[in-house]
C-alpha cells in the first residue's frame, strides 16, 4: 500500500492500490480499519457497517482491480448514512475510481 493513492476528507481517509488482473474478475477488495480508539466493538462495527455498504453501492460500476483501504476518523462515528456514503463517494472519484453516484 505505499505505492497506492491516499485521499481523505474530514470522515474518512482512503488508500487505493490498482492492482494487476489476476485472470479472475476484475473487482476490488475493500477492506475498513478501524482502530480501539475510535470507541467500543458496537460503535467499531457499525461504521465498519455503514462503510462497507456504501463503498458496495458506489463501486458498481468501477473498472479494472483495486484494492482499498478505508480508514474511518473519529468524525465518522456521529455522521449519518448519507453523508458517509457523499464521502465515500467523493473519494473514490478523487481517487479515479469511479464516476460515483
Amino acid at each position: 500500500m505505499e505505492r497506492g493513492e491516499r485521499h481523505s476528507d474530514h470522515l474518512l481517509a482512503l488508500r487505493a492500490l490498482r492492482r494487476e488482473a489476476d485472470g479472475g474478475p476484475d473487482a476490488a477488495r475493500v477492506a475498513v480499519s478501524v482502530g480501539k480508539r475510535f470507541g467500543n466493538a458496537v460503535a467499531r462495527n457499525r461504521v465498519r457497517r455503514r462503510v462497507r455498504e456504501c463503498t458496495r453501492s458506489a463501486l458498481s460500476d468501477t473498472q479494472g482491480a483495486w484494492d482499498l483501504i478505508f480508514m474511518p476518523r473519529a468524525a465518522a462515528r456521529a455522521t449519518t448514512y448519507d453523508q458517509l456514503r457523499e464521502s465515500v463517494s467523493r473519494l473514490l472519484r478523487r481517487a479515479g475510481i469511479c464516476g460515483g453516484e
